[in-house]
């Protein structure tokens, strides 16, 4: 998993996660100063893990836009995420994320109330988090996802044994879903 809570902008169709102490006068600090999302996409495809999340918190005004040729005022470009890539994106492409009024932003604080709860695959976790975001900001910013997600994944697996063992073994997380599933049992029946 990455994520950044931060500023985001995108410059060519490209998005560059900053530091908060950047200091841009140009493009040149961008490209120096600023992370590349693609080379962090490319280093997670090449993990050789089944699955990489990248949950980024960073569709900001920019405020550089003005000083960088090719940068947009605002939010961030959609990506195309490798085979085994989910992306959650705080605000829709080209889209604005609010920092909201608490310790934390409207996106982050809906996923931080869902992302615990047990038994969500990974896409309802998400849409969980899209629906209590849209709510929040009455319909003024609604959370994007892209993924090539191969197979279920859960935060936390289902309490009571809810995962089927038919169900855990079609997905590519099979030995860990049974694993959690069954861990705690005292029936020997699971173990079989």
């Amino acid at each position: 998993v990455f994520y950044f809570a931060g500023h985001g902008i995108q410059n060519s169709s490209r998005n560059f996660i900053l530091p908060v102490d950047a200091q841009m006068s140009d493009e040149k600090y961008l490209r120096a100063e600023g992370v590349n999302v693609d080379e962090v996409l490319s280093e997670m495809g090449g993990a050789g893990n089944r699955l990489n999340i990248l949950i980024l918190d960073a569709c900001r005004n920019n405020p550089y836009h003005k000083r960088t040729r090719g940068s947009r005022s605002g939010g961030l470009a959609q990506m195309h995420a490798p085979t085994g890539i989910y992306v959650s994106y705080a605000a829709a492409p080209g889209e604005i994320a609010f920092d909201g009024d608490g310790e934390h932003s409207p996106y982050t604080s809906a996923l931080l109330d869902v992302i615990g709860q047990p038994g969500l695959k990974l896409e309802d976790t998400f849409k969980k988090v899209r629906t209590r975001v849209h709510n929040v900001t009455n319909g003024r910013q609604v959370p994007f996802t892209e993924e090539t997600v191969l197979g279920d994944f859960y935060f936390r697996i289902p309490t009571g044994n809810k995962i089927s063992r038919t169900q855990a073994s079609s997905s590519p997380f099979k030995e860990d879903q049974l694993w959690e599933a069954i861990k705690d049992s005292q029936q020997a029946r699971d173990y079989e």
